[in-house]
């Protein structure tokens, strides 16, 4: 396996698409690649001549040959309307209307395309020339015959022939990264044929890369498990499951917080509890359901936690289970780098257990004085 995994670290196409997609975007970093209000506003902006892209009319002169839009004179153009009468985009020239209703991933309803077509047609009717353009990634849509579907592949690849052309490094920046994100929504055939060509050749590997990610909670737990076990703070596992793994301290037993509702052997009202979630690990510090017969007790704890912790306890005393404290150890985008290196995993998990477990144990001792 090992040699499997150098060759594909080594291997030309590897390192190509590693380095493309660590690639900055700022459309991926904002997320806002999915929504089709920030396309249409970046369209709008492309199709306007007078925008700071210092384009001019090169992006509708490409739009309109691309499409075999006749009788448009791009140079007449007066206005680029943006959410006009319920339209996404508007481009109104001398004599013709060009109007783009733009989905993404959602479906046109009802008469919708209908209605903007009357609208449209009441409002410009001076207008010899109109053109109803549906622009989605897929054409899998019934369209009205007035209505003509177009594509964000074909809108890719005009801005590819224009990011050709003399335009300023800024403007072929930012364009090269709407590009990347038009292919990522369109299922680019070249860019996916290549990671298929990858998947076919090292299959096995990432196969068993697959197998551990499917199972990356019950790993962590795995290792959860046995640095409680194995702390020198003299922590007692509790029983457990796959996303709560619970535990509680010397101090908690000896100063016999046993007043829990008998939900499990031990029965204690307070105890730790590392929430491993897909992709996040917190640890928290838990005060669970009890019984009438102790509830003022639970409540006289929380009151005294709160008040030394400094937080408000309004909202805590009907919960029956009473996340006091919580700390994020693992977050999303820095998961599966920590959890690779599992020795200074262990060592992060270990100074937050010792931290947090001393800190509310010396609560524990102050609240029995």
């Amino acid at each position: 396996m090992k040699e499997i995994f150098e060759k594909f670290i080594n291997d030309p196409k590897t390192q190509k698409l590693s380095e493309e997609s660590q690639k900055f975007n700022a459309f991926f970093a904002l997320k806002i690649w999915k929504t089709e209000i920030y396309h249409s506003n970046l369209l709008a902006w492309l199709f306007n001549p007078h925008e700071n892209h210092g384009l001019g009319t090169k992006f509708l002169r490409h739009f309109i040959t691309k499409f075999s839009l006749s009788d448009i004179d791009c140079d007449t153009i007066k206005k680029v309307y943006r959410e006009y009468l319920d339209t996404d985009i508007l481009l109104e020239g001398d004599g013709w209307c060009i109007v783009i209703e733009n989905k993404i991933y959602s479906y046109q309803h009802g008469k919708q395309l209908q209605k903007y077509e009357e609208k449209i047609k009441q409002k410009f009717a001076d207008k010899k020339t109109f053109y109803f353009l549906y622009l989605k990634p897929w054409n899998n849509e019934h369209l009205p015959n007035k209505w003509r579907f177009i594509s964000y592949e074909a809108i890719s690849q005009i801005l590819k022939t224009i990011a050709k052309k003399d335009i300023s490094a800024e403007i072929y920046d930012f364009i090269t990264q709407y590009i990347k994100v038009i292919d990522m929504i369109t299922d680019n055939v070249e860019e996916r044929t290549q990671y298929l060509e990858l998947y076919s050749k090292y299959q096995h590997l990432f196969d068993k890369i697959y197998d551990y990610k499917e199972n990356q909670q019950a790993i962590l737990k795995s290792l959860l498990e046995g640095i409680i076990k194995t702390s020198n703070k003299n922590l007692i596992l509790m029983e457990s499951g796959e996303k709560y793994i619970r535990f509680y301290s010397s101090t908690i037993k000896q100063k016999d917080f046993k007043y829990g509702e008998n939900w499990k052997p031990n029965n204690y009202i307070i105890f730790y509890e590392f929430q491993n979630k897909k992709n996040e690990l917190s640890l928290d510090v838990v005060i669970g359901k009890t019984t009438d017969k102790y509830q003022d007790k639970k409540e006289n704890l929380i009151k005294f936690l709160c008040k030394q912790l400094k937080i408000d306890d309004s909202n805590l005393y009907q919960q029956n289970w009473c996340h006091i404290y919580s700390k994020t150890i693992l977050y999303k985008n820095e998961y599966w780098q920590k959890v690779l290196s599992t020795k200074e995993l262990t060592k992060n998990i270990q100074n937050n257990i010792t931290h947090i477990v001393s800190k509310f144990d010396a609560l524990l001792e102050k609240y029995y004085k």
